[in-house]
């Protein structure tokens, strides 16, 4: 047995390291000269990477399935069963969306389920791969067409309860949308409308959760919020220009709110990033310009910002890859298994047992 923190092989620290945060990491860093080593001075993939991230899960509509992509090997994940192979029998479940450490999938195959074609129903399953929990939200109706549903759990501030919210699609005559949400403690879902100033479209992006409020880009150009607590809706100006009819892709870096888009340039691909400075009132311009970058590619799609570190995950010509803001280091993950992600969901393990039930 080892005698001190320094006698550990690299492989433990290592595993020890992966489960910090950036912040965390920054601390760990003054605990001993090979810990200061492994974060300061490693030059491998994993540095860059270093946090609780395990992966990203991908949902596309062309084949109605999900995977994982694993971002790097960690022996303290071994027992994470990311496949999800402990949710009850069913054709397959769809990654929809994960938020610190729960995973939100839909049941939609129809299998167990005596109904005609006009009620045919589909459920959500929020659970955690990390503690093999899971809890099945009553069925709603598949005629009831939203445009995204989102998952929202803050161990931090309420560590026994997730909520689950769906967006449906606005009405075009009285631009009200409606919003419905699922807590465990009402074991059912709650009905909200809201007045819109106007037409929106929320396709193809998955809402962030951040400080109490599920976070929507939404066309033309706005930022859609909802809290959870106050259940109210709002909008809010995105920064930059949409240019092409593409709208970028939000994220949370190391506790921030974080826009990122991609403009083409004659160089190649020019990568923006904003912040949101929360200090400034809501009803002025809150976005900073932060940081940009320039690829060379003739194309790339932004999948998925790392919650940890200044990372993003990108597509192109068929391969996943993740691109560091700050250095232009990239490097590929794995070869793309669909067409087009609809989308691509980072996760991070929670290991802390929540006492959901099926």
């Amino acid at each position: 047995m080892a005698s001190s923190i320094e006698d550990l092989p690299d492989e433990v620290k290592f595993d020890v390291l992966s489960l910090l945060s950036a912040k965390q990491l920054e601390a760990a860093a003054c605990v001993s000269k090979s810990w200061n080593r492994l974060i300061s001075e490693e030059p491998s993939a994993w540095r860059c990477l270093a946090s609780r991230m395990a992966g990203l899960y991908h949902y596309g509509w062309s084949d109605e399935s999900s995977y994982f992509t694993e971002i790097h090997g960690r022996k303290s994940l071994k027992h994470v069963d990311t496949k999800l192979g402990f949710l009850p029998e069913s054709e397959f479940y769809c990654v929809y969306d994960t938020c610190n450490g729960l995973v939100l999938c839909i049941d939609d195959d129809g299998s167990g389920w005596k109904v005609s074609a006009d009620q045919y129903p589909i459920s959500y399953v929020v659970c955690n791969p990390a503690t093999r929990e899971f809890t099945v939200l009553p069925a709603i109706r598949r005629g009831d067409i939203c445009y995204c549903t989102g998952l929202a759990y803050d161990p931090d501030r309420n560590p026994g309860e997730f909520k689950v919210v769906r967006f449906l699609f606005q009405d075009v005559n009285t631009l009200e949308m409606e919003v419905r949400v699922f807590s465990p403690r009402s074991k059912e879902w709650k009905s909200l409308r809201f007045g819109l100033p106007q037409l929106l479209l929320l396709a193809g992006r998955r809402p962030v959760y951040h400080k109490g409020v599920l976070h929507i880009p939404a066309m033309p150009h706005f930022m859609l919020k909802f809290d959870v607590e106050k259940e109210v809706l709002s909008l809010e100006d995105l920064p930059g220009e949409m240019i092409g009819g593409s709208l970028g892709l939000l994220g949370v870096t190391g506790g921030v709110l974080q826009y990122v888009n991609n403009y083409y340039v004659e160089q190649g691909i020019l990568l923006v990033k904003w912040v949101l400075d929360e200090e400034v009132e809501e009803d002025k311009n809150r976005w900073i310009d932060a940081d940009w970058s320039v690829i060379t590619a003739e194309y790339c799609k932004i999948l998925a910002i790392h919650p940890d570190v200044e990372v993003v995950f990108m597509r192109n010509r068929g391969k996943i890859f993740a691109y560091h803001l700050k250095n232009g280091r990239e490097w590929e993950l794995c070869e793309e298994k669909m067409g087009d992600f609809e989308v691509t969901c980072p996760y991070s393990p929670f290991f802390v047992p929540l006492g959901m039930r099926s």
